[in-house]
């Protein structure tokens, strides 16, 4: 999996999502407040590959955003706010990045995480809506750090409310009625 290959994958969910959303039964809700940013989170399936995911992130400091690598590969994109990102690469597989690069992604950005040994981390601005996508999760032998960090599974996090969701896709519905920013 590459960069092409991911963002070609989100150019593909963006392009099928103002269908997608109408259909609010073949999504799931997360709410993921543990960590900072506090996330709301509806995913479904595009294919057999991959995952899309709309998420709203609540605003959060920079020293509260939490430093993490993906369990697999990815693309994003920012539909509406925007977020200073931390970003930074493991030298070996079993320590994290030392220093890292900081970018302020606006509206319109895009960009695709598919080394295994990055990590970013994301402190929004203002609230923020994007659209990820995700591949298959790293071979165990290539996962070691998404083992040991934190992640949403077995947290008991909850679903959405009603509202929330209405909300949520709402708001999402708007932004894809409307051309991205070209970044």
């Amino acid at each position: 999996m590459n960069d092409d290959q991911a963002l070609e994958a989100l150019d593909r969910a963006l392009q099928r999502l103002p269908e997608l959303v109408e259909d609010q039964s073949r999504w799931e809700s997360l709410v993921i407040d543990r960590k900072k940013p506090w996330t709301y989170r509806v995913s479904t399936f595009l294919d057999e590959l991959w995952r899309v995911s709309l998420h709203r992130f609540a605003t959060c400091d920079e020293d509260e955003a939490s430093l993490h690598p993906h369990p697999w590969p990815g693309a994003f994109a920012i539909l509406r706010g925007r977020y200073l990102m931390a970003l930074g690469r493991s030298e070996t597989r079993t320590e994290r990045p030392k220093s890292v690069a900081k970018l302020l992604m606006n509206e319109g950005s895009r960009y695709a995480i598919t080394e295994p040994l990055t990590w970013h981390s994301v402190s929004p601005l203002v609230e923020c809506y994007t659209v990820m996508v995700n591949g298959p999760r790293w071979p165990a032998d290539v996962a070691w750090a998404h083992i040991r960090m934190r992640t949403t599974e077995g947290k008991g996090l909850v679903a959405m409310t009603g509202q929330q969701l209405e909300e949520h896709f709402a708001v999402f519905r708007e932004l894809l009625g409307r051309p991205l920013a070209n970044n």
